[in-house]
């Protein structure tokens, strides 16, 4: 059995890894899954913390809740503590992969096609969605979506551009695919191939004509 407490310290925030790489975990015994009623949660087990470190990914960055200390020496200290709470889960929320398979249930179930990503605004589509997806995501998933058009461009690698700050396909204009390369490689820590690299020399080329 995998050693874990199934409490809030040790749950994840499944955007943070992705469905490839949480079903991959999961088989692992990194991340095991609890259901109650119908809600299903994730949570980290120390064999999992030992292992993601080897991804370049750090624990704290995928916990949903960051533990604050129960002692605070006075109150600024524990509002720069909220603070540093409040940074990391927007740092969560900054490593969301492309489109979750419960994203695409919602968008289908309120009438929103891919393409429409391009066409409607974030407050449009948290409104149609009731807010299921909300405002901040509806935008990420729309950049998203105008990386995923260009070419040598798949949902995967738009995902790993969003870890490196490429939100749309105008922030890939002003840099070069050795510099993605090198900048990937540091933020996964594991090496790129050179046909990502292609890729990404396809799609600048394709915002360069």
């Amino acid at each position: 059995m995998f050693e874990i407490t199934n409490n809030s310290n040790d749950q994840i925030n499944t955007f943070a890894l992705g469905n490839a790489f949480l079903k991959q975990a999961v088989e692992l015994g990194w991340i095991v899954g609890k259901k109650e009623r119908e809600t299903k949660s994730f949570f980290i087990t120390e064999k999992g913390r030992e292992e993601l470190g080897s991804f370049g990914i750090e624990v704290a960055e995928i916990l949903k809740y960051k533990p604050i200390p129960e002692k605070a020496a006075g109150e600024n200290i524990q509002k720069t503590l909220i603070n540093q709470q409040q940074m990391v889960e927007e740092n969560i929320h900054h490593m969301v992969v492309y489109i979750t398979s419960e994203e695409e249930r919602i968008l289908r179930k309120h009438n929103i096609s891919e393409i429409e990503l391009g066409i409607l605004t974030p407050s449009q589509i948290a409104f149609s969605t009731n807010n299921k997806i909300t405002i901040e995501r509806a935008s990420q998933l729309i950049s998203m979506a105008s990386l995923k058009k260009l070419p040598g461009i798949g949902e995967t690698m738009v995902s790993k551009l969003y870890l490196i700050g490429i939100r749309k396909p105008e922030d890939l204009k002003s840099t070069t695919p050795e510099e993605l390369r090198d900048k990937l490689e540091k933020r996964i820590g594991a090496p790129i191939s050179d046909h990502i690299k292609a890729d990404l020399q396809k799609a600048i080329d394709s915002l360069n004509r």
